[in-house]
Protein backbone atom coordinates (compact mmCIF):
# COMPACT_ATOMS: atom_id res chain seq x y z
CA UNK A 1 0.00 0.00 0.00
CA UNK A 2 1.38 3.86 -1.25
CA UNK A 3 2.03 5.75 2.19
CA UNK A 4 0.92 9.09 2.20
CA UNK A 5 2.19 12.00 4.11
CA UNK A 6 1.48 13.55 7.34
CA UNK A 7 0.33 16.98 6.64
CA UNK A 8 0.30 19.70 9.48
CA UNK A 9 0.05 23.53 8.42
CA UNK A 10 -2.30 23.10 5.46
CA UNK A 11 -3.01 26.35 3.76
CA UNK A 12 -5.12 27.07 -0.09
CA UNK A 13 -4.27 30.31 -2.27
CA UNK A 14 -4.40 31.45 -5.47
CA UNK A 15 -1.10 31.24 -7.29
CA UNK A 16 -0.41 33.48 -10.65
CA UNK A 17 0.14 31.57 -13.73
CA UNK A 18 3.91 32.35 -13.10
CA UNK A 19 3.82 30.74 -9.85
CA UNK A 20 2.31 27.67 -11.20
CA UNK A 21 5.26 27.32 -13.76
CA UNK A 22 7.60 28.11 -10.84
CA UNK A 23 6.13 25.75 -8.12
CA UNK A 24 4.54 22.50 -11.05
CA UNK A 25 6.89 22.91 -14.14
CA UNK A 26 6.21 21.16 -16.67
CA UNK A 27 2.59 19.00 -15.76
CA UNK A 28 0.36 17.58 -18.17
CA UNK A 29 -0.67 19.34 -21.42
CA UNK A 30 -4.38 19.57 -20.38
CA UNK A 31 -3.12 22.32 -17.50
CA UNK A 32 -0.59 23.64 -19.72
CA UNK A 33 -3.83 24.05 -21.85
CA UNK A 34 -5.80 25.45 -19.29
CA UNK A 35 -2.99 27.56 -17.94
CA UNK A 36 -2.08 29.38 -21.25
CA UNK A 37 -5.58 30.53 -21.79
CA UNK A 38 -7.08 31.25 -18.42
CA UNK A 39 -8.04 34.80 -19.31
CA UNK A 40 -9.67 37.70 -16.84
CA UNK A 41 -11.97 34.79 -15.39
CA UNK A 42 -10.02 31.95 -14.37
CA UNK A 43 -7.52 31.32 -11.28
CA UNK A 44 -5.75 28.67 -10.11
CA UNK A 45 -5.99 27.44 -6.37
CA UNK A 46 -2.86 25.69 -4.92
CA UNK A 47 -2.74 23.22 -1.85
CA UNK A 48 0.81 23.65 0.57
CA UNK A 49 1.80 22.11 3.69
CA UNK A 50 3.58 25.10 4.67
CA UNK A 51 5.70 25.79 2.47
CA UNK A 52 5.63 22.39 -0.11
CA UNK A 53 3.12 22.55 -2.76
CA UNK A 54 0.34 19.31 -2.56
CA UNK A 55 -1.87 20.19 -5.54
CA UNK A 56 -3.81 22.80 -7.30
CA UNK A 57 -7.11 23.30 -8.81
CA UNK A 58 -7.52 25.29 -12.11
CA UNK A 59 -10.98 27.30 -12.38
CA UNK A 60 -13.13 29.39 -14.81
CA UNK A 61 -16.32 31.28 -13.88
CA UNK A 62 -18.60 30.93 -16.63
CA UNK A 63 -20.64 33.98 -16.41
CA UNK A 64 -23.51 33.13 -19.18
CA UNK A 65 -24.02 29.30 -17.71
CA UNK A 66 -23.82 31.08 -14.31
CA UNK A 67 -21.46 28.29 -13.50
CA UNK A 68 -17.68 27.66 -11.51
CA UNK A 69 -15.72 25.63 -13.62
CA UNK A 70 -13.47 23.29 -12.17
CA UNK A 71 -11.38 22.57 -15.03
CA UNK A 72 -8.17 20.45 -13.72
CA UNK A 73 -7.16 19.23 -10.63
CA UNK A 74 -4.35 17.45 -9.45
CA UNK A 75 -2.61 16.11 -6.38
CA UNK A 76 1.07 15.48 -6.32
CA UNK A 77 1.42 11.63 -5.60
CA UNK A 78 3.05 12.05 -1.79
CA UNK A 79 -0.16 14.03 -0.66
CA UNK A 80 -3.01 11.92 -2.07
CA UNK A 81 -5.53 10.36 0.09
CA UNK A 82 -5.00 12.73 2.41
CA UNK A 83 -7.96 14.81 1.88
CA UNK A 84 -6.20 17.42 -0.62
CA UNK A 85 -8.48 17.25 -3.43
CA UNK A 86 -11.57 17.68 -0.93
CA UNK A 87 -10.03 20.85 0.73
CA UNK A 88 -9.14 22.42 -2.81
CA UNK A 89 -13.03 21.51 -4.02
CA UNK A 90 -14.19 23.21 -0.78
CA UNK A 91 -12.15 26.20 -1.31
CA UNK A 92 -13.66 26.57 -4.99
CA UNK A 93 -17.66 26.29 -3.76
CA UNK A 94 -16.65 29.49 -1.25
CA UNK A 95 -15.19 31.41 -4.22
CA UNK A 96 -18.35 30.06 -5.95
CA UNK A 97 -20.46 31.88 -3.70
CA UNK A 98 -18.53 34.95 -3.08
CA UNK A 99 -18.76 35.55 -6.80
CA UNK A 100 -22.24 35.12 -6.88
CA UNK A 101 -22.60 32.12 -9.29
CA UNK A 102 -25.13 29.44 -8.70
CA UNK A 103 -23.10 26.19 -9.14
CA UNK A 104 -19.40 24.23 -9.47
CA UNK A 105 -19.53 21.93 -12.06
CA UNK A 106 -16.81 19.43 -12.72
CA UNK A 107 -16.58 16.81 -16.19
CA UNK A 108 -15.12 13.38 -15.42
CA UNK A 109 -13.68 10.72 -17.98
CA UNK A 110 -16.47 7.47 -17.78
CA UNK A 111 -13.95 5.49 -19.49
CA UNK A 112 -11.15 6.51 -16.60
CA UNK A 113 -10.34 3.81 -14.86
CA UNK A 114 -10.85 5.77 -11.86
CA UNK A 115 -14.35 6.87 -13.12
CA UNK A 116 -15.92 5.37 -10.53
CA UNK A 117 -13.91 6.17 -7.39
CA UNK A 118 -14.14 10.10 -8.26
CA UNK A 119 -17.83 9.40 -9.06
CA UNK A 120 -18.34 7.96 -5.17
CA UNK A 121 -15.84 10.92 -4.28
CA UNK A 122 -18.26 14.04 -5.93
CA UNK A 123 -21.26 12.12 -4.69
CA UNK A 124 -20.23 12.02 -1.21
CA UNK A 125 -19.22 15.73 -1.38
CA UNK A 126 -23.33 16.54 -2.70
CA UNK A 127 -22.58 16.62 -6.66
CA UNK A 128 -24.87 15.22 -8.46
CA UNK A 129 -24.79 14.11 -12.36
CA UNK A 130 -26.34 16.74 -14.66
CA UNK A 131 -25.81 15.04 -18.54
CA UNK A 132 -23.69 12.95 -19.80
CA UNK A 133 -21.49 13.93 -23.02
CA UNK A 134 -19.72 11.68 -26.05
CA UNK A 135 -16.31 12.85 -26.84
CA UNK A 136 -15.11 11.78 -30.53
CA UNK A 137 -11.81 12.08 -31.39
CA UNK A 138 -9.90 11.54 -34.44
CA UNK A 139 -5.93 11.82 -35.90
CA UNK A 140 -4.38 11.80 -39.04
CA UNK A 141 -4.70 8.16 -39.84
CA UNK A 142 -8.87 8.66 -40.24
CA UNK A 143 -9.16 11.13 -42.90
CA UNK A 144 -9.48 9.13 -45.48
CA UNK A 145 -13.03 7.77 -44.25
CA UNK A 146 -14.04 11.48 -44.43
CA UNK A 147 -12.57 12.25 -47.89
CA UNK A 148 -13.80 9.00 -49.09
CA UNK A 149 -17.34 10.25 -48.17
CA UNK A 150 -16.75 13.70 -49.65
CA UNK A 151 -15.28 12.28 -53.08
CA UNK A 152 -18.63 9.60 -53.11
CA UNK A 153 -21.39 11.85 -51.35
CA UNK A 154 -20.73 15.01 -50.02
CA UNK A 155 -19.10 16.96 -52.53
CA UNK A 156 -22.06 16.39 -54.49
CA UNK A 157 -24.57 17.60 -51.42
CA UNK A 158 -22.42 20.23 -51.01
CA UNK A 159 -22.91 21.79 -54.94
CA UNK A 160 -26.67 21.37 -54.06
CA UNK A 161 -26.30 23.13 -51.63
CA UNK A 162 -25.08 26.14 -53.19
CA UNK A 163 -27.22 25.94 -56.18
CA UNK A 164 -30.18 26.32 -53.80
CA UNK A 165 -28.40 29.87 -52.76
CA UNK A 166 -26.19 28.63 -49.49
CA UNK A 167 -22.59 29.64 -49.23
CA UNK A 168 -19.76 28.84 -46.55
CA UNK A 169 -17.21 31.70 -44.93
CA UNK A 170 -14.84 31.22 -41.47
CA UNK A 171 -15.15 33.49 -39.18
CA UNK A 172 -12.58 35.19 -40.19
CA UNK A 173 -13.82 36.75 -43.05
CA UNK A 174 -17.51 36.43 -42.38
CA UNK A 175 -18.91 40.50 -42.14
CA UNK A 176 -19.83 42.35 -39.18
CA UNK A 177 -23.39 41.98 -39.70
CA UNK A 178 -23.16 38.30 -39.73
CA UNK A 179 -20.86 37.84 -36.90
CA UNK A 180 -23.25 40.20 -34.94
CA UNK A 181 -26.38 38.14 -35.87
CA UNK A 182 -24.36 34.76 -34.98
CA UNK A 183 -23.42 36.31 -31.44
CA UNK A 184 -27.18 37.18 -30.69
CA UNK A 185 -28.18 33.20 -31.99
CA UNK A 186 -30.13 32.27 -28.64
CA UNK A 187 -31.89 35.53 -28.88
CA UNK A 188 -32.62 36.05 -32.26
CA UNK A 189 -34.78 33.87 -35.10
CA UNK A 190 -31.40 31.39 -35.06
CA UNK A 191 -33.23 29.73 -32.22
CA UNK A 192 -29.81 28.72 -30.76
CA UNK A 193 -29.34 26.32 -27.52
CA UNK A 194 -25.85 27.09 -27.39
CA UNK A 195 -24.39 29.79 -26.37
CA UNK A 196 -21.53 31.57 -28.18
CA UNK A 197 -20.89 34.57 -27.08
CA UNK A 198 -17.99 33.86 -24.40
CA UNK A 199 -16.39 32.40 -26.84
CA UNK A 200 -16.52 35.55 -29.58
CA UNK A 201 -16.25 38.62 -26.64
CA UNK A 202 -14.25 36.17 -23.94
CA UNK A 203 -10.64 35.21 -22.81
CA UNK A 204 -9.04 32.00 -22.82
CA UNK A 205 -11.27 30.54 -25.52
CA UNK A 206 -8.10 30.16 -27.76
CA UNK A 207 -11.00 30.59 -31.06
CA UNK A 208 -9.79 29.66 -34.36
CA UNK A 209 -11.35 32.53 -36.39
CA UNK A 210 -9.80 30.92 -39.97
CA UNK A 211 -10.92 27.57 -39.66
CA UNK A 212 -14.50 28.29 -37.38
CA UNK A 213 -16.74 28.91 -39.98
CA UNK A 214 -20.66 29.91 -40.77
CA UNK A 215 -23.13 29.02 -43.92
CA UNK A 216 -25.36 32.02 -45.00
CA UNK A 217 -28.61 32.06 -46.70
CA UNK A 218 -29.66 35.14 -47.95
CA UNK A 219 -26.20 37.02 -46.08
CA UNK A 220 -27.94 35.89 -42.77
CA UNK A 221 -26.52 32.75 -41.16
CA UNK A 222 -28.34 29.60 -40.73
CA UNK A 223 -25.27 27.38 -39.70
CA UNK A 224 -21.87 27.49 -38.14
CA UNK A 225 -19.40 25.25 -36.82
CA UNK A 226 -16.60 26.55 -33.45
CA UNK A 227 -13.05 25.57 -33.59
CA UNK A 228 -10.92 26.39 -30.55
CA UNK A 229 -7.03 25.17 -30.66
CA UNK A 230 -5.99 23.52 -27.21
CA UNK A 231 -2.20 23.20 -29.35
CA UNK A 232 -0.61 23.90 -32.13
CA UNK A 233 -1.48 20.78 -33.75
CA UNK A 234 -4.87 20.08 -32.23
CA UNK A 235 -8.58 21.25 -32.56
CA UNK A 236 -11.89 20.92 -30.69
CA UNK A 237 -15.23 21.55 -32.90
CA UNK A 238 -16.76 22.83 -29.74
CA UNK A 239 -20.12 24.09 -31.36
CA UNK A 240 -21.80 22.56 -33.89
CA UNK A 241 -25.56 24.33 -34.80
CA UNK A 242 -27.86 24.81 -37.16
CA UNK A 243 -30.88 27.37 -37.32
CA UNK A 244 -34.50 25.71 -36.23
CA UNK A 245 -35.95 26.82 -39.50
CA UNK A 246 -33.14 24.86 -41.68
CA UNK A 247 -32.81 21.96 -39.59
CA UNK A 248 -32.92 18.67 -41.76
CA UNK A 249 -31.76 20.83 -44.80
CA UNK A 250 -28.16 18.94 -45.11
CA UNK A 251 -26.84 22.92 -44.07
CA UNK A 252 -24.83 21.62 -41.32
CA UNK A 253 -22.59 19.64 -43.90
CA UNK A 254 -21.73 22.98 -45.78
CA UNK A 255 -20.01 24.85 -42.71
CA UNK A 256 -18.12 21.28 -41.25
CA UNK A 257 -16.75 21.16 -44.77
CA UNK A 258 -15.57 24.15 -44.79
CA UNK A 259 -14.17 23.72 -41.33
CA UNK A 260 -12.54 20.33 -42.36
CA UNK A 261 -11.12 22.40 -45.21
CA UNK A 262 -9.30 25.21 -43.32
CA UNK A 263 -8.47 22.20 -40.69
CA UNK A 264 -6.31 20.13 -43.48
CA UNK A 265 -4.93 22.81 -44.78
CA UNK A 266 -3.33 24.66 -41.76
CA UNK A 267 -2.38 21.37 -40.73
CA UNK A 268 -4.01 20.65 -38.37
CA UNK A 269 -3.43 16.83 -37.05
CA UNK A 270 -5.68 16.03 -34.44
CA UNK A 271 -9.64 16.92 -33.98
CA UNK A 272 -12.14 16.47 -31.31
CA UNK A 273 -16.18 16.98 -31.25
CA UNK A 274 -18.31 16.11 -28.17
CA UNK A 275 -22.41 15.70 -28.47
CA UNK A 276 -24.69 15.64 -25.53
CA UNK A 277 -26.50 12.25 -25.22
CA UNK A 278 -29.47 14.11 -24.91
CA UNK A 279 -28.98 15.72 -28.20
CA UNK A 280 -30.58 12.63 -30.13
CA UNK A 281 -30.58 14.82 -33.79
CA UNK A 282 -27.08 15.63 -33.18
CA UNK A 283 -25.53 12.09 -32.19
CA UNK A 284 -27.86 11.04 -35.55
CA UNK A 285 -25.99 13.28 -37.39
CA UNK A 286 -22.46 12.22 -35.98
CA UNK A 287 -23.11 8.50 -36.62
CA UNK A 288 -24.00 9.52 -40.22
CA UNK A 289 -21.20 11.96 -41.54
CA UNK A 290 -18.82 12.61 -38.56
CA UNK A 291 -18.44 9.10 -37.53
CA UNK A 292 -16.14 8.80 -41.12
CA UNK A 293 -13.34 10.17 -39.40
CA UNK A 294 -13.96 8.90 -35.68
CA UNK A 295 -11.02 6.79 -33.95
CA UNK A 296 -11.90 7.27 -30.22
CA UNK A 297 -15.59 7.93 -28.80
CA UNK A 298 -15.15 8.84 -24.86
CA UNK A 299 -17.87 9.22 -22.14
CA UNK A 300 -17.81 12.25 -20.04
CA UNK A 301 -19.63 12.75 -16.99
CA UNK A 302 -21.14 16.39 -15.80
CA UNK A 303 -21.23 17.03 -12.29
CA UNK A 304 -22.84 19.98 -10.42
CA UNK A 305 -22.92 21.04 -6.89
CA UNK A 306 -25.93 23.88 -6.38
CA UNK A 307 -23.91 26.61 -4.08
CA UNK A 308 -26.14 29.19 -1.95
CA UNK A 309 -24.66 32.64 -2.67
CA UNK A 310 -22.59 34.06 0.26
Amino acid sequence: MKATATTTGVNIRKISPDEFYEIYGDVNRRALYYIRNIGKDGFVLSSFDEYDPMGYLICRADRSANRLLAQIVNVLDKYRLCGTCSRLLSEAETICGEIRLEAVKICVAGNDPGCGFISDFLIRKEYAITDKVRIFRCGEQDYRGWDEYMARTGGRLIRWLEEDGFSAVTFENAKDAVMTELRESASNEFGNNLEISPFLDGEGCNILRSVSSVALKEEHPVAYCLVTGPDVVSAVFEQISVAKAYKNTGVLLLTIAESMRRFKEFGYRRAAYAIYDSNTSALAFARKILYRMTSVEKIQLNFEKKIGRI
